[in-house]
C-alpha cells in the first residue's frame, strides 16, 4: 500500500537535510521558520508544504524539487539517480540554450 504523500515527503525532506548536514532548526530557520518544531512536523508526515515552501526547501538542499514531490515510492539510491538525472537534464537544457543564445546572435549579425 502506498504511504500518504505527507509521509513521503517527510522521509526525503530528512534524507536530504541529512545528506547536507542541515540540522532541522538550521533547515527550518533557513526558509523562515522560527525553529525546529515545524521541520520536525514535516519530516514526520504529520502536515505537509506548499509549493513554495517546498521549493525554497529544495533550493537550501541543493535539489531538484521533483525528487521530493515525486509521488512513485523510491528507495533512497533511487532517490539519489533520480537527482543525478533531473541535475544532469537542467545542466544539459542550460547548455542547449546557450548554445541557442549563441546562434541567434550570430545570425542577428
Amino acid at each position: 500500500m502506498k504511504e500518504p504523500y505527507a509521509i513521503t515527503l517527510g522521509k526525503r525532506i530528512r534524507f536530504f537535510r541529512e545528506r547536507a548536514g542541515l540540522t532541522q532548526e538550521q533547515l527550518g530557520q533557513s526558509i523562515g521558520y522560527s525553529g525546529k518544531a515545524m521541520i520536525s512536523r514535516i519530516e514526520g508526515g504529520t502536515v505537509t508544504m506548499d509549493p513554495a515552501k517546498i521549493e525554497l526547501v529544495a533550493q537550501k538542499l541543493s535539489i531538484n524539487p521533483h525528487v521530493l514531490t515525486n509521488r512513485s515510492e523510491l528507495s533512497e539510491e533511487e532517490l539519489l539517480v533520480l537527482q543525478d538525472f533531473l541535475t544532469c537534464l537542467t545542466n544539459k537544457t542550460r547548455h542547449l540554450d546557450s548554445i541557442k543564445a549563441l546562434i541567434d546572435a550570430d545570425l542577428n549579425e
